[in-house]
């Protein structure tokens, strides 16, 4: 949206050469252009893929997120996670959107509808995470579930099982 503000198209043709007129536009064209663009930056920062790190400074603080200094792209993902965390939620939903945030095959949920829980296996490899995930599915899931956590490392190995079998006679003594 990038654009120069000429103010001397708006004047009429009787007046727009004008020595005090065309003085008067090269004094003001700087500063037109300079409100132009912060309103421009303004409305860019109303959307959260447009953020700058103004932008992004406002929408932590208004969502009370901790400010790391990480890039700015990150900073968008996690406005954008709180943001997405409204209720109400369903399992698939919750699952969709840890699988878009942590990567497919990171984070599975286990459901014990009878017990008002809910079990977050987390991948290894994101074991530092886990605090964040936490704190996202908190506000996510209903207050009655309890939440658990476990970290998961597939160690890929053999694994090696005996079992024997006995068998058993029965005899049943009745009487007549």
């Amino acid at each position: 949206m990038a654009r120069e503000i000429r103010l001397e198209r708006y004047y009429p043709n009787v007046v727009a050469n004008a020595r005090e007129f065309v003085d008067i536009t090269n004094a003001e064209n700087p500063e037109f252009n300079l409100l132009h663009s912060l309103a421009e930056k303004w409305f860019k920062n109303g959307f959260v893929l447009d953020l700058d790190a103004d932008g992004a400074t406002r929408w932590e603080e208004m969502l009370n997120l901790t400010v790391k200094l990480s890039d700015l792209e990150e900073r968008r993902h996690r406005i954008l996670s709180r943001i997405r965390a409204l209720l109400p939620y369903t399992h698939r939903w919750l699952a969709n959107i840890l699988e878009f945030t942590y990567d497919e095959g990171m984070t599975r949920l286990i459901f014990n509808y009878n017990g008002y829980e809910l079990r977050i296996n987390i991948a290894y490899e994101i074991q530092e995470r886990t605090p964040e995930i936490r704190r996202y599915a908190r506000v996510v899931i209903p207050a009655n579930l309890d939440l658990i956590t476990q970290h998961v490392k597939q160690a890929p190995q053999q694994l090696y099982t005996g079992a024997y079998m006995r068998r058993l006679r029965r005899y049943k003594i009745g009487g007549v």
